[in-house]
């Protein structure tokens, strides 16, 4: 009863039909109680309640005038970011194909067989005296573009003549390989082309391949273009000592990871196991020639000897400054300072790369070299079987531009090429000296967190 006197009280005050005192009255009223009889209730005129109402604002008319536009918001294309638009096309991989046994070949030689320089077998070759040549001769059917040669003992230079089909020479000139390999480009029209030795060589590939960017796989190729600088350098006592005790390195950071490593052999003299380890690193990922010292273990201990008498001049200590000046490593790695299984020449390198990293970054050391080169700081250095700092590179996982082996399988496949140490097992190595644990000997850019990285905080210069 209490809630109906007061709406009727809101409604009367709604129509001004109600004063205040009246209001007032019939409010104390309802405090008193009120009996209920069932007398019907005289007929109550309807209240008429008038609630004022806010009008909204009509909306504007718009006049739409006729349109050939479609009538939703066209989605915007999004520009392309400027990263995108200036990130080349790579170029795709044309392999050139082998034309040479397409091609007729003579010689001014004894030898006159081309076999060996067919067979993709760096072993196979021929020794050629000074100013003996050879010819290739095609038909106008095959598409010759490259020439190419692999000499394993250089001469002076090399005279090649290029004629069209009607005997017109198209080129006539010396060319003076930088390396072992060497490639020449054939002229638009060459039907004919002839190399004459200028100097005793050895040739081991003598080649004439079709248009494209790449050679097959099992032809070495070196990169012409690498500038005197590299991501990592390995020292390697010994032909085979860069897979049988380190081999986890090269198939993941040159293979896998295309990064720049360079090779260093302290004893780099045998000529057979020189071509065995040149195809074992092409196996491996290598794109860099080796470089190949003649340290012997009676220089390399002399030259051991002469650190710890503080005279550097004239021994291998001062050579591997002057390529770590040179070259300017980011990374090096070598041998353990316990030469694995206790090879005496293994320790002397792992002493020997050890003390140079010093010494490269030292103004005072060979003044000669640092106004050649300027001094240099390597940023790590990783020693085989070091127990401190440790860190072990995957070598299980199969590597995508290995051709899904891992890196121990592609460590094995290389060791193949080194016909004359078969007798050694790259299972029997990596168990009792596994050629994925290594250490962090020196670090400028700070310990590893343990990602298993050598290039972990390293910085391209």
């Amino acid at each position: 009863m209490l809630f109906i006197s007061v709406l009727m009280i809101f409604l009367l005050f709604a129509n001004g039909r109600v004063s205040t005192s009246t209001a007032e009255s019939m409010t104390e009223a309802t405090t008193e109680p009120i009996a209920v009889t069932a007398t019907p209730r005289p007929a109550v005129t309807p209240v008429e309640v008038i609630i004022p109402l806010v009008e909204p604002t009509p909306a504007p008319t718009v006049t739409l005038e006729p349109t050939d536009e479609p009538t939703s918001s066209p989605v915007p294309t999004p520009e392309p970011s400027p990263s995108a638009a200036q990130t080349p096309t790579p170029e795709p991989t044309v392999i050139r194909e082998d034309l040479s046994k397409k091609c007729s070949y003579s010689t001014t030689n004894k030898y006159n067989s081309s076999a060996p320089f067919t067979d993709n077998r760096l072993k196979s070759s021929i020794i050629l005296a000074d100013q003996t040549s050879m010819t290739y001769r095609w038909k106008a059917n095959v598409p010759a573009s490259m020439l190419y040669l692999f000499c394993f003992v250089m001469p002076d230079a090399f005279h090649v003549s290029q004629w069209d089909e009607a005997g017109n020479v198209l080129m006539s000139e010396d060319v003076k390989p930088e390396r072992m390999c060497l490639q020449v480009p054939l002229q638009e029209g060459c039907r004919k082309v002839t190399v004459t030795c200028l100097g005793r060589c050895k040739i081991n590939a003598f080649q004439v391949f079709g248009p494209g960017n790449t050679y097959p796989k099992q032809v070495v190729w070196w990169t012409e273009d690498y500038q005197d600088h590299c991501d990592l350098m390995l020292f390697s006592t010994h032909f085979d000592d860069e897979i049988l005790m380190m081999g986890g390195v090269l198939p993941i950071y040159a293979g896998e990871q295309r990064k720049d490593c360079q090779v260093v052999y302290m004893k780099g003299t045998n000529q057979i196991r020189k071509l065995e380890a040149i195809q074992g690193l092409w196996e491996m990922g290598v794109r860099r020639e080796a470089i190949y010292l003649s340290c012997t273990s009676k220089s390399l201990q002399k030259a051991l000897d002469n650190d710890a008498a503080g005279v550097f001049a004239e021994d291998n200590l001062q050579q591997l400054v002057n390529l770590l000046r040179r070259y300017r490593p980011l990374v090096v790695v070598t041998h353990d300072v316990n030469g694995e299984y206790g090879h005496e020449s293994h320790k002397k390198t792992s002493a020997l790369v050890r003390r140079a990293v010093e010494l490269s970054a030292d103004p005072a050391y060979d003044p000669d070299s640092v106004a050649k080169y300027g001094v240099w700081q390597v940023q790590k250095e990783y020693i085989h079987l070091w127990k401190e700092n440790p860190l072990e590179l995957d070598i299980s996982t199969p590597l995508k531009n290995m051709g899904n082996q891992s890196a121990y399988e592609v460590a094995a496949k290389a060791f193949t090429y080194h016909k004359t140490q078969q007798g050694w097992s790259i299972t029997h190595t990596h168990h009792n000296f596994p050629i994925g644990n290594y250490g962090l000997y020196f670090t400028a850019v700070g310990p590893d967190s343990g990602l298993n990285d050598m290039f972990e905080n390293v910085t391209a210069p």
